[in-house]
């Protein structure tokens, strides 16, 4: 129901209206209102030219688009009885849709990502396109809702969106950098950050991971030992979590100076040799 990534929009009204009504299993929809943010990105065109800043992403992507789209959804969800699933939410208007309680008892659910909880558009000047994803990182208000909602359980699910684009794309111009982060290797360290701050208890990150990490990828007492070493680590113990850190992609944290987790210094090189404009090995 937005464009993102690819050719995968899909917006006629009674099409949506026959998938809504014919679905036999669960819809998961990515919400952002396309006409809304090509108004948008025309507007921005006219008054920058080819040299949109990024931090008009979060204008361009705009909550007014992630609302239209969400509360378009959720109604056809509800005329029909679908069950839904709403991808990727960055506002608190969205939010205020939703309820809390266990998600099997709810007909439609709610993800939101780990850099909806870290980011803030403020980050923009700094990250740049490195932070540019869809829908949009947006603001410090909308983030601390985010948090909220995942403490009262209107937000299930705790994902990635990973999107493994390379440092090289991302110094391109607004319009052509790619949207996206690489951060399937930075999940927990990022969902702990607010544990760190005292906003988010460890249980819901502990319920978040176990959905993002299904019992057969990982294994359960793998799982289990990767949060319980954060845990101990964050308690003074010399635990160290080890990452992947795969050359060449535009990693947007500073895992020396963003994340207080240690991970493996592979991935603070990997990330100090992209910011020195090499991505050879690491």
């Amino acid at each position: 129901m937005g464009a993102s990534t690819g050719n995968m929009l899909v917006d006629k009204p009674e099409t949506l209206d026959a998938i809504f009504r014919d679905a036999p299993t669960i819809i998961a929809t990515h919400c952002e209102d396309t006409p809304t943010i090509e108004a948008n990105l025309a507007a921005a065109r006219a008054k920058y030219g080819d040299a949109i800043p990024v931090e008009q992403h979060p204008y361009i992507r705009s909550r007014e688009a992630c609302i239209k789209s969400t509360r378009l959804a959720m109604e056809l969800a509800r005329r029909h009885d679908t069950r839904l699933h709403v991808l990727h939410i960055t506002t608190a208007d969205e939010l205020a849709l939703f309820t809390p309680g266990p998600p099997d008892r709810k007909r439609i659910t709610a993800e939101t990502c780990v850099h909806f909880l870290h980011f803030s558009e403020a980050d923009y000047a700094q990250k740049g396109n490195l932070i540019k994803c869809n829908p949009a990182v947006k603001s410090a208000d909308d983030r601390a809702e985010i948090i909220k909602a995942l403490n009262d359980g209107r937000i299930d699910v705790l994902a990635t969106d990973h999107a493994p684009h390379t440092w090289e794309e991302k110094q391109q111009s607004y319009e052509k950098a790619p949207s996206g982060l690489p951060l399937v290797q930075s999940v927990l360290q990022c969902a702990l950050e607010r544990w760190y701050d005292g906003q988010l208890p460890l249980a819901p990150v502990q319920r978040a991971r176990a959905r993002l990490y299904p019992r057969g990828l990982l294994g359960r007492s793998r799982i289990d030992r990767y949060t319980d070493a954060a845990h101990r680590n964050a308690h003074g113990d010399t635990v160290e979590m080890r990452l992947v850190a795969v050359r060449g992609l535009s990693f947007p944290l500073d895992h020396c100076g963003d994340i207080r987790q240690r991970p493996s210094c592979m991935a603070c090189r990997q990330a100090r040799r992209q910011h020195a404009g090499t991505t050879t090995g690491i």
